[in-house]
């Protein structure tokens, strides 16, 4: 089976964050693991986040408080961050997407 490493810039993403996690977590016939990093939000974003890593250990917090400016940059920024070894792909995933699980 595959190991997909997705990464998740966000940014007052609270109103749907649960369910966008939910989905990337929900996938088939493959292995996620979730690498999220939150550009300094102000809705409660990043401690929601911070909970749901604490209940699950496929979510990785990284590089929070980041001010990039974009989703653009705010990827970069996680690439430079997370270690991709041991990964066969790396996905990237806005924080609003909503994957279908297969």
């Amino acid at each position: 089976m595959y190991k997909v490493a997705v990464l998740i810039p966000t940014y007052n993403s609270i109103l749907w964050i649960e369910e966008m996690i939910n989905s990337v977590l929900d996938q088939n016939k493959v292995l996620v693991e979730l690498f999220v990093s939150d550009d300094g939000a102000s809705d409660g974003t990043e401690e929601f986040i911070l909970s749901l890593s604490e209940a699950e250990e496929r979510i990785n917090i990284v590089g929070t408080h980041v001010k990039s400016g974009s989703a653009g940059a705010h990827f970069f920024h996680m690439i430079s961050l997370v270690s991709l070894e041991g990964f066969d792909y790396v996905s990237f995933c806005d924080h609003d997407d909503i994957w279908e699980s297969n």
